[in-house]
């Protein structure tokens, strides 16, 4: 196998400083790291919470803000790499917009938006719904909330994101211009049958399956960490209806957002729309569980990261705190799970004392946290002389990734199931005597002549393609491309036909150029990927030759030949064991071979 080119430099972003190399900093970088993207093995750690990361960041003014980014920074940047690798956000206040008035939405939308292919949580649908109603609510306060309406308007948010229930819409919606185009029977038919059909009756039982899975327990509700909200609200107790219950919520609220913005009581409003928001999305991304062999629980490779910046002004920041707080509220229920959720800033008192007046501790404690799961809220002051120095990096996550949908997968394996309970009913099992049609000689049996062997012709054939794919990578080398070589050793060049059938010199050589052709390809459309040079060298008849070939190679990259655009990478070829092949190989596992440089003094 031929050693893998070597990976350029992590550029670093103008400005970037790293995370402070505080005390104990290296093992926050470690646990924070292992918690967003464990191993696919211990993936199951993924069901567990997280705990809540608070870090204060000392000093004011230009000079707080710009500590505060650092951070921030230091932490985002493992979880990209030009697109995310893990669904996260950054929330700040920034965030709150008319669109989004709580930061719990901007947080969902974060976590939706631009998500890792074929990694779950991918829908999110309890808190869309939720967000819907709350939305009505905040433009419209003094409005009375009506079950019936909020039922209309929570459907009209489902078809509004797509799927089964906005084709329906559509065909709903064509049907009713039609009724006023035509009469008599037809128009009759549209309007009594057709139309509620593809509207009314859909609504009813996605309105019904919302309320089994956040309600009632029944054998409806199959997503685990549902009833959520039956579990939660006291008024969910006793009642039958998921919209009769959010109606009763928005009404005990109503009062309060009408009031002006400075007011407690429309804090105290605020507070608990936002942590019915925050349970709802917890709740969604409880689900699935991590683990097993189902393809929609083998996508839960990572753990959803929220990064939030807390303003230095005390009431800029009410809106985040809030929002922790709500978190905090919500964490603690079971069918929660809160996500790993950092907030980096100067938290104030009240927020302190809403979490529980958390003891201040170190990063080791909050790396302990993070490997724990707990829940608590840890609280680490972060000193000034480690913001004087440069910074350490967090390594990049690598989470498992998957090149289908979990849905095709599923569909897939069903179908499998199906077709082999289908198969004995379609194809009975006969006695297997029978004749084939033609006769029963097999297809070899009926050739005439054999396959002609041309050995110097393929091997030509061969060399002239890996000719073409060095001047392909030339090209790349003169646009300023890193390339990489390769040097194949092979015995002289096959001429004979009986020695080409036990010789695997040209089988070995194709698989080269088609592996040198692949990489060239993909280089060509990603300029991240490094073309390759593939060097050929014979050594005579039997590798006669191939101790001395790989001397003089040792020789030629030690004396500074091989350096730059044609480095080399890797050596492939003596594919006949012999005790000449034996000796060369020897020559690459001493130390100073090409890939180590000089050799290196002798360690204990």
């Amino acid at each position: 196998m031929p050693a893998a080119p070597d990976t350029p430099a992590r550029r670093e972003p103008e400005g970037f400083q790293g995370f402070p190399d505080d005390r104990e900093a290296g093992r926050l970088r470690h646990e924070y790291r292992r918690k967003v993207a464990p191993p696919f093995a211990d993936r199951r750690r993924l069901s567990a919470t997280s705990s809540m990361i608070l870090l204060r960041v000392p000093g004011t003014g230009l000079e707080y803000r710009e500590r505060v980014r650092r951070v921030i920074d230091a932490l985002e940047r493992p979880l990209t790499d030009g697109g995310k690798l893990v669904p996260y956000g950054v929330l700040s206040t920034e965030s709150v917009t008319a669109a989004t008035p709580l930061i719990a939405m901007a947080a969902r939308e974060d976590l939706a938006y631009n998500l890792p292919r074929h990694m779950t949580p991918d829908r999110l649908p309890h808190s869309a719904l939720v967000r819907d109603v709350i939305l009505r609510a905040l433009r419209d306060p003094l409005a009375a909330s009506d079950a019936d309406v909020l039922r209309r308007a929570a459907y009209a948010g489902r078809v509004a994101r797509g799927g089964l229930p906005c084709w329906l819409h559509k065909v709903s919606g064509t049907a009713a211009a039609g009724d006023g185009a035509v009469g008599g029977a037809i128009g009759f038919v549209l309007s009594a049958v057709w139309q509620p059909l593809t509207d009314s009756l859909p609504r009813w039982w996605w309105t019904r399956r919302m309320t089994h899975q956040l309600i009632r327990p029944t054998w409806l509700s199959l997503r685990r960490g549902a009833r959520w909200l039956g579990a939660e609200l006291d008024e969910a107790r006793g009642s039958a209806d998921l919209f009769e219950i959010l109606a009763t919520v928005l009404d005990a609220q109503r009062a309060g957002l009408a009031l002006d913005t400075g007011h407690p009581s429309h804090r105290a409003a605020l507070q608990a729309l936002e942590l019915l928001l925050v349970q709802a999305l917890l709740a969604d991304l409880a689900v699935p569980p991590a683990g097993r062999l189902l393809p929609r629980r083998r996508r839960r490779t990572a753990a959803p990261v929220l990064l939030v910046r807390i303003p230095e002004d005390t009431r800029r920041a009410e809106a985040v705190e809030r929002f922790l707080s709500a978190c905090h509220a919500a964490g603690r229920t079971a069918a929660s799970h809160l996500p790993v959720l950092i907030a980096v800033g100067r938290p104030s008192d009240t927020l302190l004392a809403a979490l529980g007046n958390p003891v201040a501790g170190t990063l080791g404690q909050a790396a302990d946290a993070l490997r724990a799961g707990d829940g608590r809220p840890v609280l680490v002051p972060l000193d000034e002389e480690p913001f004087g120095r440069p910074g350490q990096d967090i390594a990049r996550v690598d989470p498992r990734r998957f090149k289908l949908p979990w849905r095709a997968v599923h569909l897939t394996a069903w179908g499998i199931v199906a077709a082999l309970v289908l198969a004995p009913l379609a194809f009975p099992l006969g006695s297997g005597r029978e004749s084939c049609v033609g006769g029963d000689d097999t297809v070899a049996a009926a050739r005439t002549e054999p396959v002609r062997v041309r050995p110097a012709e393929w091997y030509d054939a061969t060399v002239g393609e890996i000719t073409r794919q060095n001047a392909r990578a030339e090209q790349y080398a003169a646009q300023g491309r890193t390339v990489r070589t390769v040097v194949w050793f092979s015995s002289e060049k096959p001429v004979d036909e009986t020695d080409t059938l036990y010789d695997g010199t040209i089988p070995e050589l194709r698989g080269v150029a088609l592996w040198q052709r692949k990489l060239n390809d993909d280089a060509g459309s990603d300029e991240a990927l490094v073309p390759l040079r593939v060097e050929i060298r014979t050594t005579g008849k039997a590798f006669h030759d191939a101790e001395r070939s790989a001397r003089k190679l040792v020789a030629e990259v030690r004396s500074g030949k091989w350096t730059g655009e044609r480095q080399i990478v890797g050596v492939l070829g003596f594919e006949q064991s012999r005790k000449e092949t034996a000796a060369a190989l020897g020559c690459w596992a001493r130390r100073g071979s090409p890939q180590w440089g000089p050799p290196r003094p002798p360690t204990r």
